[in-house]
């Protein structure tokens, strides 16, 4: 069995095990969430976390299995890992490491364009909606014998399948816009806000001190802040998902939004940057501290 082929195993086995409770929806099962998602509004759901190394590599593994190790395909995907170099002393070595290296698989992806953003949710789209066909029984499981002819998408499925499909329904993932970003954080301060109105544990009240401390003007003018280390894992917070699933909002990673050349929240580095009231910023190309999150919503297929 060849390279391309164990890593083409391993990831439909990783994407499989992701989404092994879903099935065909329709229209009444809108509640239920997508992978990694949290509803915040009926038929809207965000990740919990930042997309990570360890999906990037899922997403980079696809697309050389699919189109070749040096095909055009495989350098778009790429994210530019030389973002680290100049920032921060240990460049070199994060340079080389902090995409590849698996103590950083849960850390979020960085190094990515607002275009490769954009279509790595719509790959992440495909590959979810074809794991549930496969549960279904309704697509060969067999994804190896896939090419860069015949490959799943979803606009193909449509297409070929248009007499039989009406009613199914697909997850589209997508950036969110800056005004959903603005809804899922209003979200998010609220739930802060009311797990803070009742903080009696210790770890309660550190948790309550750096988030205040976070907000504030002082930290930006601390050199000695945290952020010697540049990100922390996507799902690391020091509020547990019992009270808010929703990881690391505007304070690890800024996140691309569907607005083109728009990011939205404060990353790890122009957090000490940047004054508190800013967040949305214009990246003029890809950087350290700019990664993604994705919305979804259920799509019905109308035939």
């Amino acid at each position: 069995m060849s390279k391309q082929t164990i890593i083409g195993c391993i990831c439909f086995f990783l994407l499989l095990a992701c989404n092994r409770s879903n099935k065909i929806f329709y229209p009444a099962d809108y509640p239920v969430s997508p992978p990694n998602g949290f509803k915040i509004k009926p038929n809207f759901f965000v990740d919990k976390t930042e997309i990570t190394n360890i999906s990037w590599k899922e997403y980079l593994a696809w697309t050389e299995r699919i189109f070749g190790k040096t095909s055009p395909e495989m350098e778009a995907a790429l994210p530019d890992t030389s973002v680290w170099l100049g920032i921060v002393e240990n460049g070199d070595y994060l340079m080389g490491n902090y995409l590849r290296n698996r103590q950083y698989d849960n850390f979020p992806v960085v190094g990515i364009s607002h275009d490769q953003a954009i279509a790595y949710s719509k790959w992440r789209s495909d590959r979810v909606f074809e794991m549930i066909l496969i549960e279904k029984g309704l697509k060969n499981p067999n994804i190896t014998i896939q090419n860069r002819d015949n490959f799943f998408t979803i606009a193909k499925y449509i297409s070929e399948n248009s007499k039989h499909i009406s009613g199914l329904v697909y997850p589209q993932y997508r950036l969110p816009t800056i005004q959903e970003m603005d809804t899922i954080s209003s979200y998010f301060n609220k739930a802060l806000d009311a797990y803070f109105s009742d903080c009696k544990t210790k770890d309660c009240q550190k948790c309550k001190k750096m988030y205040a401390y976070l907000s504030s003007k002082e930290s930006i003018e601390d050199n000695n802040l945290i952020f010697k280390c540049p990100l922390r894992p996507a799902d690391l917070d020091c509020i547990d998902e019992k009270h808010f699933p929703v990881f690391n909002l505007n304070t690890n990673v800024s996140e691309w939004c569907l607005e083109n050349q728009t990011s939205y929240g404060k990353g790890w580095l122009n957090t000490k940057q940047v004054l508190t009231d800013q967040k949305t910023y214009s990246p003029k190309k890809s950087n350290a501290w700019t990664g993604l999150r994705n919305v979804c919503e259920w799509i019905v297929i109308n035939k």
